[in-house]
């Protein structure tokens, strides 16, 4: 401590959870966006927004949001989610398979923003629910001083599933979380009753509406940092049963995001991406499906950004109508220029008249020649884990700071002016559309009115479209400013394609100009050499010089003729230079497009390669191919398995000597019972033994989805073999079949390692084959496992004998086939012995 100071502390005031909360949320369709998002941060498939009692009294009623999570933990209520500056996605952003997307700890104070009383319901699987419950008024204590947050109780407990559906009436649920928020502090739906006695009314769904086009625009379609599908509901029951009118078809059902999914018509658009380590800029622009230019160039103007994808359309009068007659709205009304950070909607960027990206106040600075938010549609998509690009937790957007400079302008480089990548990029479509389409302007007598009733059964003919000025002149306005357009520095271009038809277009237009100049130059000299060579003229000029005795002036005379002679022979070489230069660009130009094509091809023949070998790669998933370090979960896990099947030979042994000791009769059949469970335990904590190191899944999996074929395949080739120290050649074939099925995979391990073990054991053969296959004649899986050993003993009449419990022709336990039979029953597998089969031992398991 320093000298002379005393220690003392900061506090938090009680009030503090309205700074943070309803105060800091603004807007109750962000805060419902929060908590949806914290549904997708747990790892849901789908979230439930239900709203309950509308049309009553305020004080019942009641939002619910329901999702099938991954839910919590009492030690996560009490630790993580009452703890207010606790975040774990700062710590950790990519959860439950999925890149975290909530706006680090702002969802719990979303619900303060949405009512008065909170209950959480909450369950992990297999784990008992956990019942959180808050009165946020407890908290609203404007005189008390002294009151700290934490001196405010929350009441928690643990509910069995009969208690939980009787007082809330909600079905029990497996796993995942429940909010409901009772007693909402704002009105979803205004209600209008046309008489006194209330038969007849108007509902008013604004707001509801205004709530689903939120969560439309919520997630990116175009993003997926999930593989794993995510869908949102929205309920409103009372809109259905107590009104007349179809009001819910509107408002509930699922929320399918519609963004950008009508762009499927011609239209002028632009993306550029900047590489995921920021090195590189990649830009295509297309006019109609057709590729103007394409540029790879370094990044050099905003070091600061990388792994960001920007995608601008130009809509003109026909993309306008064609959209407006898909979607049943307006261009305008669905918003302009949104941004996605890590696969979310980011607000307000994009909504209907807000200018976040400055669109409106540069447009006004020149109308003719800049986009405005009426003009283009378009998305920013950033990943962003490090969190650059900062959330402020209301409707304000994202902090502008240096990231954000460098994306939309660097008011310090530039004095302000747009210049940031956004800008870059908007550029080069806007000059490609103002200067080359001329705007695509169509006449004007078309409109969006006329242009929809000229769409039948939603399908547009683009070949009807007419235009102010035709292609051709289209094609010349592009070829004279596509420098202009790119607007790159030599240095910096790594790879750039043009369209083939813009250069020619610009060698045949450099070609007429030339030829004009030459024509106007021998028109000019023509027009000089008519008056000197007119007949009349000479005459005049040789009386002129007989008069005057002027040498000078024939000598001018004779001086023209000669320099007209040397200028045509002049101009016509020049001709010939210049055609024989056309004519080596043009055979370059074709001898680059045989090139093209050949390049296309092969990348065609490698990408189709490149596919087989990721599908391969996807089958080998089970397995890693070198060993894997394993964390701390994975070996408590392990630990865990382990010592549940030791535990379970111990107690078996202990059992088998306390009625030895009490000279218990122990007949055959009670020592075969014994043994049989210390045997397959036994042979399950060597299974996990050979899978601890290899596998690719966690030990507390006892089920899993996945194709046995392929697994069968790995197990013997990445595990037993490389064990193995037999000199047995094993061998697996399945011609690529694919069988997904739920199987055990240790079982199956320990199925597997029986089988060679009792070959190996019993027949002594030099190869065991194992070939899977369907059969042709019920259309099943089939395993045929061969060996080319001894075969079956003479001695046995009945094949099935050997599947029995402790039968065996050699000193073994006789439980090794009798374990596999009872495992592939549990499947519905079949396992049979072909005695028609001579040249060794043969098995054939079959799906029943």
């Amino acid at each position: 401590m320093e000298d002379g100071f005393q220690k003392k502390y900061f506090k938090t005031n009680v009030l503090i959870k309205n700074i943070i909360g309803k105060e800091l949320i603004n807007d109750d369709n962000v805060a419902v966006m929060e908590l949806v998002k914290n549904s997708y941060d747990a790892g849901a498939s789908k979230v439930t927004i239900e709203f309950k009692n509308l049309f009553k009294e305020s004080k019942k009623s009641e939002l619910v949001i329901q999702d099938d999570g991954v839910g919590m933990s009492e030690d996560d209520i009490l630790n993580k989610w009452l703890n207010i500056a606790y975040s774990s996605k700062k710590i950790d952003h990519t959860q439950n398979n999925r890149y975290q997307a909530g706006n680090k700890g702002v969802g719990r104070f979303s619900c303060d923003r949405l009512g008065q009383i909170l209950n959480i319901y909450t369950r992990q699987k297999d784990k008992k629910i956990i019942h959180l419950k808050i009165h946020w008024k407890d908290f609203e204590l404007l005189d008390a001083i002294d009151t700290e947050i934490q001196d405010i109780p929350v009441y928690i407990r643990e509910i069995e599933d009969s208690i939980f559906n009787k007082e809330t009436g909600f079905n029990p649920f497996a796993h995942g979380t429940i909010l409901q928020i009772q007693q909402l502090n704002n009105t979803w739906v205004e209600i209008e009753s046309k008489n006194d006695l209330f038969t007849d009314f108007d509902i008013d769904t604004t707001r509801l509406l205004k709530l689903k086009a939120s969560l439309e625009r919520l997630i990116n379609p175009n993003q997926s940092y999930n593989k794993h599908s995510f869908k949102i509901y929205i309920k409103v029951n009372e809109l259905e049963e107590e009104t007349k009118k179809p009001y819910h078809e509107k408002v509930t059902g699922e929320v399918k995001n519609q963004i950008f999914d009508k762009l499927d018509f011609k239209t002028t658009f632009i993306e550029s991406a900047i590489s995921e380590d920021g090195s590189k800029i990649i830009t295509e622009l297309k006019d109609k499906n057709k590729t103007i230019f394409r540029l790879i160039e370094k990044n050099r103007e905003f070091p600061l950004l990388k792994d960001i994808k920007i995608t601008i359309y130009y809509l003109n009068p026909y993309a306008k109508g064609f959209f407006t007659k898909q979607t049943g709205i307006k261009s305008v009304d669905f918003g302009s220029i949104f941004l996605f950070i890590n696969g979310f909607r980011i607000p307000p960027y994009g909504d209907r008249e807000n200018d976040a990206l400055g669109l409106e106040v540069r447009k006004n600075q020149g109308r003719s020649r800049y986009f405005g938010n009426r003009e283009i549609l378009g998305r920013i998509e950033i990943k962003d884990f490090d969190n650059n690009f900062r959330v402020i937790s209301s409707r304000e957007g994202i902090v502008h700071n240096e990231y954000y400079k460098q994306l939309v302008r660097d008011s310090e480089k530039k004095n302000g002016k747009y210049s940031g990548y956004f800008y870059t990029t908007l550029k080069r479509i806007e000059k490609y559309v103002v200067d080359g389409l001329n705007w695509d302007s169509v006449p004007e007598n078309l409109n969006e009115s006329t242009i929809q009733k000229e769409i039948v059964d939603g399908v547009w003919d683009s070949s009807t479209e007419v235009y102010k000025i035709d292609d051709r002149k289209k094609l010349t306005n592009s070829s004279n400013i596509i420098k202009q357009m790119l607007s790159i520095k030599n240095q910096d271009v790594l790879d750039l394609y043009i369209n083939e038809e813009l250069i020619e277009n610009l060698i045949e237009e450099d070609k007429e100009k030339t030829q004009k100049k030459l024509q106007d130059f021998l028109k000019n000299f023509g027009s000089l050499g008519s008056n000197v060579f007119d007949s009349k003229t000479k005459k005049s000029l040789e009386k002129l010089t007989s008069k005057i005795e002027d040498k000078d002036l024939l000598s001018l005379y004779q001086d023209v003729l000669t320099r007209k002679d040397k200028i045509e022979e002049d101009l016509e070489e020049e001709k010939k230079s210049k055609e024989e230069l056309y004519r080596l660009f043009r055979k370059k130009l074709r001898e680059q497009k045989r090139k093209a094509k050949r390049e296309k091809k092969k990348l065609e023949e490698e990408n189709l390669k490149l596919k087989e070998q990721k599908k391969q790669k996807e089958k080998q998933v089970l397995f890693l191919q070198s060993l894997q370090t394993l964390d701390k979960e994975q070996l408590i896990n392990l630990q865990h398995h382990i010592g549940l099947y030791a535990h379970d030979i111990e107690g078996t042994l202990i059992s088998f000597k306390k009625k030895y000791n009490k000279n218990k009769i122990l007949n055959e059949k009670n020592i075969f019972e014994l043994l049989q469970r210390v045997t397959l335990s036994n042979k399950k904590i060597l299974a996990i033994n050979k899978l601890a190191t290899k596998a690719n899944f966690l030990t507390d999996s006892e089920e899993m989805k996945a194709d046995l074929v392929h697994f069968i395949y790995e197990y013997i080739n990445n595990i037993y073999l490389v064990e193995d120290s037999s000199k047995v050649d094993i061998k697996v074939t399945h011609n690529n079949i694919e069988y997904k099925t739920l199987f055990s995979p240790f079982e199956f391990t320990i199925i597997l390692d029986n089988l060679i073990q009792n070959s190996k054991k019993v027949n002594k053969p030099k190869k065991i084959m194992i070939n899977i296959d369907f059969s042709i004649v019920n259309d099943k899986l089939k395993i045929e496992f061969y060996d080319n050993g001894k075969g079956l003993n003479k001695s046995i009449d009945d094949a099935s004998e050997v599947f029995s419990q402790g039968f065996t022709t050699t000193n073994g336990s006789g439980l090794g086939l009798y374990h596999v039979k009872q495992m592939l029953n549990k499947y519905n597998f079949d396992i049979s012995i072909d005695k028609n089969y001579i040249n060794g031992f043969k098995l054939v398991i079959q799906k029943q």
